[in-house]
Parts: structure tokens; sequence; C-alpha cells
């Protein structure tokens, strides 16, 4: 049998073929045969010389409009700016195709920052911080408007960054652990429920929305490895009070896992109080660690939710977060070496129990 891959119209059209019940692709709607048409398979490479194509030439176009007269009078940054945000805009909600999507993009960030710009310039924002404060609430409006998920997705990478930043402009540090939780909690809760009847209708808007929720909160959590660089800027806390950012997500994820292990086990708690158990005593014993709790909470939501991509997050930031952490820790490299081995032992054990409650599950069903 061959493993060829086939695309969604090929498929329906081999099962009329084969005497199947179901709708052939030449008598479904004409709308759904288009978008059928344009979701056909393309090698990566492919996708990623349009990308390359779309962007080249969206820079290099707004690199000419930025030399017209324009620029020489005032709010000409302005103007251009909003030009460009709003065309971007109507584009991505009128044509859906890589080309003219990744063109958009490039032409709404572009169209941003000349905007941002545009104001320092005439004094209508106060330096960094009026544009930072322009960007926030400029991306907050362009997720619901503008009708893609990559835009979406930086949108919110956006506001996190530049609420970032403002924080620490204003001195007020204390308020960073708060952030992580937060997000943890919104990635955690969309992604969950992204089954229910209410919140597939806008699944286009939820799923970017909950990747950047969770690569945000990954972001603001390497703040908080900064500890391993000696010296850094004297006395300046980069994070302060990380046991409240670990006691946040660790309600989160044992939030989590208790939502996606009670289907699976009924009344029989031991599994979910078993995990909760060993996320209890990691939150205790690394809580100068919040970085372990969201990397944890990316991959129990990746693979309950069959998500390569945050499967991948998780593994990647686990072992980032491992590897400061332990740098980290003033003990001594033996110390290091057990509590690694320990650790280890610990896992297996968890794993060999977990086993074997599955197999008693199902040998009772």
């Amino acid at each position: 049998m061959r493993n060829d891959k086939l695309t969604l119209a090929q498929l329906l059209e081999r099962m009329r073929t084969e005497n199947s019940a179901i709708t052939a692709a030449s008598e479904l709607p004409a709308s759904l045969q288009q978008r059928l048409l344009q979701f056909e398979e393309q090698p990566w490479f492919i996708k990623a010389l349009v990308g390359f194509g779309a962007w080249l030439g969206s820079w290099l176009f707004i690199a000419f409009a930025l030399g017209v007269s324009l620029m020489a009078s005032d709010g000409g940054y302005v103007a251009l700016g909003l030009i460009f945000i709003v065309g971007a805009t109507v584009l991505s909600r009128l044509v859906d195709h890589l080309f003219i999507n990744q063109v958009a993009l490039a032409t709404s960030m572009a169209g941003q920052l000349m905007l941002g710009f545009g104001l320092e310039e005439m004094d209508l924002v106060d330096d960094v911080e009026g544009i930072l404060a322009t960007l926030i609430m400029l991306n907050l409006a362009l997720i619901p408007l503008f009708a893609d998920r990559a835009h979406r997705f930086l949108s919110v990478l956006f506001i996190c960054i530049a609420t970032a930043i403002l924080l620490y402009i204003h001195k007020q540090q204390a308020l960073i652990p708060v952030a992580p939780p937060l997000l943890a909690a919104g990635f955690a809760w969309l992604t969950l429920n992204d089954s229910q009847s209410g919140l597939r209708r806008y699944e286009a808007l939820t799923s970017p929305l909950a990747a950047g929720m969770i690569v945000a909160a990954l972001g603001w959590l390497l703040l908080s490895t900064v500890y391993v660089l000696p010296d850094l800027l004297d006395d300046f806390v980069f994070y302060p009070n990380p046991w409240i950012s670990t006691l946040g997500i660790a309600a989160v994820l044992i939030w989590s896992i208790w939502r996606v292990l009670f289907p699976v086990f009924g009344e029989d708690k031991r599994a979910p109080a078993i995990l909760i158990a060993t996320v209890l005593i990691t939150a205790v014993t690394a809580h100068n660690a919040p970085g372990l709790m969201v990397a944890s909470l990316a991959l129990v939501v990746g693979v309950a939710q069959c998500r390569t991509f945050y499967i991948g997050l998780g593994v990647v930031f686990l072992s980032v977060f491992l590897t400061t952490y332990f740098y980290g820790i003033e003990i001594s490299l033996l110390a290091k070496s057990i509590s690694l081995v320990a650790t280890g032992a610990v896992l297996i054990g968890v794993r060999k129990l977990l086993d074997r409650i599955v197999v008693e599950e199902g040998a009772r069903s």
C-alpha cells in the first residue's frame, strides 16, 4: 500500500469513487471547494520562499514609500503608518492567501513602528514610554480586527514585551511575578476548553492567543534566571519574589492535571492525586524556579491536546530552566549530582506507580 499524502479534496474524491457515502468534492458548495483548493499541501521550502518573497517585497515597497515627499511634512510618519495599518488590516480580512498574509503582516509591523515614531516626532507622546503605550493599545485593537494567526500571536508578544519594559521604567518590578501566572491561566483555559461549542467558533482567535500567552509566560520567566549572571547591574532586582509566580503557576498546573485526568480515571483519584502531590513537592523545593512549573504546564497541555508545538516548547524550556536552576543553586557539584539522581529515581517510581494504576483501571473496565 502506498503511503502518499492526500489533500482533503483528493481524499473526498477517492472515497466517492470507492462508493463511499461521503459527499464528493465536486458536489460541495463553491466556497468550500475554494477553501479545499487553497489549502493544498505545499512543501515547507515553498512556503518559506513565498514568505521570504512577501517580506522582501513589502519592505522594499515600504522603503520606497519612506522616500516620498510625504516624509518632509509634519505628521508624515503618522499618516503613512495609519495607511499601512488600515490597508493591511483590510487586506487580511478580504484575502486569505499565504503571500498576501505575509505582505499584510510585514506592512502592519512597519506601520506600527512608523505610527509610534511619528507620534513621538510630533510631541504627541513622551519618548519611549509613549511609543510603548501606543503599541500596546494598537495591538489590543488589532487582535480581533487583523484576521491573521501570526499577527495575533505577535500582538500578544508585543503587548507583553512593552508592558515588561514599562514596568522596569517605572520601577514596578513587584508586579512582574504576577504576569506569568495570569498568562499561564489564560493559556490553559483557552486550550483545554477549545473543544467547547462556544469557543470552537472562535478557534482562529483563541488558538494564536493561547500560543502567544504561553510563549510570553516563558519569556517573562526567563527574567527569573538572570541570577545566573554574576554582578549584573549591581543590586538591580530583575525578578523579585519568584515564589509568587511558582505558587500561581502551580495552581494552574494542578487545575490542568485534574481537568485532563478526571474524565480518564473517573472515580479513581489515585493518579491525579499522585501527580498533584508531585507538583506540590516540586513547587516547594524549587520555589525560586517558576520556569519549571510553566514548562511542565506546556508539556501537560501539549500531550493532552496532542499539540506538538506545546510539547516542543515544554521540552526545550524545561531543559533551559533545569540547567539554570542547578547552575544557580549554591551547593557543591556532588550535592547537585545526588539531587539529580534522587529526582530521577523519584520520577521513575512515580511513572511505575501510574502505569500500575492505568493497568488496574483497564482491567476493571
